[in-house]
């Protein structure tokens, strides 16, 4: 038998090629790799850097503008404390006797076309209860004397028909509130009111001689309307001139009262008893189907007795 002969050389195949090319890749490729993360830790920390220096740079800023008001605060003179004082003291005047000027002129468009003293406004009502019977209920207005910039407002959007078709949409604990919006939709009458330039009052107007009492009526929001609501209750520490310091200007406003239930009370009552959903809306609307002004009368109830003007 012939024997194979050996050359003493190895030979090469595929599993002695493999772990050369491994060594030759971590040879050649892992410097590059440990180079390349280096490169990026380096300029993620230059990044990192040069963020903690803006915020250095931030609050040193803070500070320094913290300082100089300080300073400048430090540096008042009891003259110009007093300037600014005076110079208040003047700006609310002018407020004062603007709105004295508008309650003038409110005042003088309701005798030109409604008469003076007080006027009556009767709400026929859709109740979900009995949908097929109407129910009515009246308010009269407060006094012109007191309340003439309001009145007219709601006079107004009554004599153009825009409260036809809304609904009362609220039953809260104290109030029932009525709003620019149909038995289907949420304000959706609202553009009505503005398009007429009869959605707001001017500024809130406010008589201490005309609270918020039970079954008073008044505009809700700020600036206050065209939404009102009927008081269930005695509401003036709510909705009339706060006792809490720390409200601010605009919150401090008082909502404008304007006028009070005087017949029909026994409607306010069956309306507070319908259901709710969420905590105080109306689970079914009330439709106001018709709000009709009615001609003016002297009316006197056990109440308060609504002088004319």
């Amino acid at each position: 038998m012939h024997g194979k002969v050996s050359t003493g050389q190895p030979g090469w195949s595929i599993h002695t090629i493999i772990p050369w090319i491994c060594v030759f890749i971590v040879a050649v490729l892992g410097p590059l790799t440990v180079t390349y993360y280096k490169d990026a830790y380096g300029q993620v920390k230059i990044m990192y850097d040069d963020n903690v220096e803006m915020v250095k740079e931030h609050k040193h800023f803070i500070e320094h503008y913290v300082n100089s008001m300080k300073q400048q605060t430090n540096t008042i003179t009891n003259e110009d404390k007093l300037a600014w004082s005076q110079r208040d003291a003047a700006f609310l005047n002018r407020i004062e006797v603007l709105q004295q000027r508008i309650q003038k002129e409110s005042r003088r468009e309701v005798i030109e076309r409604f008469g003076g003293g007080t006027h009556e406004v009767e709400f026929e009502v859709v109740l979900p209860t009995n949908p097929m019977q109407p129910y009515y209920f009246r308010i009269q207005t407060a006094p012109l004397y007191l309340m003439p910039h309001s009145v007219h407002l709601f006079l107004e959007q009554v004599e153009n028909g825009l409260w036809d078709g809304c609904t009362f949409t609220t039953n809260d604990k104290h109030v029932i509130l009525a709003e620019p919006s149909s038995l289907l939709y949420d304000h959706d009458r609202l553009p009505l009111f503005e398009a007429a330039e009869l959605d707001t009052v001017a500024f809130q107007e406010y008589a201490d001689d005309f609270p918020h009492d039970k079954y008073t009526v008044g505009f809700a929001g700020r600036p206050g309307g065209p939404a009102f609501y009927i008081n269930k209750m005695e509401n003036s520490a709510v909705h009339g001139i706060p006792q809490d310091g720390g409200l601010d200007f605009i919150e401090a406003d008082p909502d404008p009262c304007f006028a009070m239930v005087v017949r029909g009370q026994d409607v306010i009552k069956q309306m507070s008893e319908l259901g709710v959903k969420d905590g105080r809306l109306l689970k079914e609307r009330v439709l106001i189907k018709k709000v009709t002004r009615i001609q003016r009368a002297k009316i006197k109830t056990a109440s308060r007795s609504v002088p004319e003007v």
